[in-house]
């Protein structure tokens, strides 16, 4: 009878498999990648080990794995075949621009985050943090995108909040996370002005006027916009 090579079990640095037929203390050939290992048979099974080395010496792609053994009397088993895909390179994703701010306004609507992958096999999930919760979304065509509604985006704190992306590729690589932020402040501000005069006459329109106020919730630099106007000029305008 001709020996059997019954499988290969599974590909991950050691290589196992079992045999009928093949006597104790045969030499089993496991070739991985071109690159013949060998090992004996006790009690129909056998192993290899496939160093970290010898792993990395391998191109990437896919990657055969054979074995081959005779019984003592010289009789071959038919070769045993598998394989596994060898991919080593980090993916890449990365994110679209979002809003610099989120106003009480703004955060009436959805927001959509978008972005980009290299090296991400289509169906692969994306998860995008939005301040501390996750949202998923699958890559197709090397792009995402992620809906976050209007409710998801009121249940977050004010401040800045953190946005971050994760990927895996089909092999298992992660990609670098991307990041990026936004500011949430859906406060109103306050606006007050100081005391102007009760009349400015034909002299006091000599001089310029200086109209002053304070303000609260309202950052450096942004621009404080002053009407002045009659109050008939105000009766034609209703």
């Amino acid at each position: 009878d001709q020996p059997r090579s019954r499988g290969l079990g599974d590909v991950y640095k050691r290589q196992a498999g079992t045999t009928t037929g093949v006597q104790n203390n045969q030499v089993i050939t496991v070739n991985v990648g071109g690159v013949d290992h060998t090992a004996t048979v006790m009690g129909d099974a056998f192993s290899v080990v496939v160093s970290s080395t010898a792993l990395k010496a391998i191109g990437q792609g896919t990657v055969a794995v054979t074995a081959n053994v005779t019984d003592a009397a010289g009789n071959a088993a038919a070769q045993a075949s598998t394989s596994y895909i060898y991919d080593k390179d980090h993916p890449t994703i990365t994110l679209g621009s979002v809003p610099t701010f989120i106003n009480n306004a703004a955060d009436e609507s959805s927001l959509t985050i978008a972005g980009t992958t290299t090296g991400v096999e289509n169906n692969q999930v994306i998860t995008v943090n939005v301040g501390g919760v996750d949202h998923t979304a699958t890559v197709m065509g090397d792009a995402f995108s992620v809906v976050v509604s209007s409710t998801a985006l009121k249940a977050i704190g004010q401040g800045t909040v953190a946005v971050t992306a994760n990927v895996t590729d089909a092999a298992g690589n992660a990609a670098a996370q991307a990041s990026t932020s936004y500011i949430y402040d859906k406060d109103h501000p306050t606006i007050t002005l100081g005391s102007v005069p009760t009349f400015i006459n034909n002299a006091a329109d000599e001089s310029s006027l200086t109209i002053a106020g304070t303000t609260t919730g309202v950052e450096n630099n942004q621009v404080i916009t002053c009407l002045l106007y009659t109050s008939d000029a105000a009766d034609e305008e209703d």
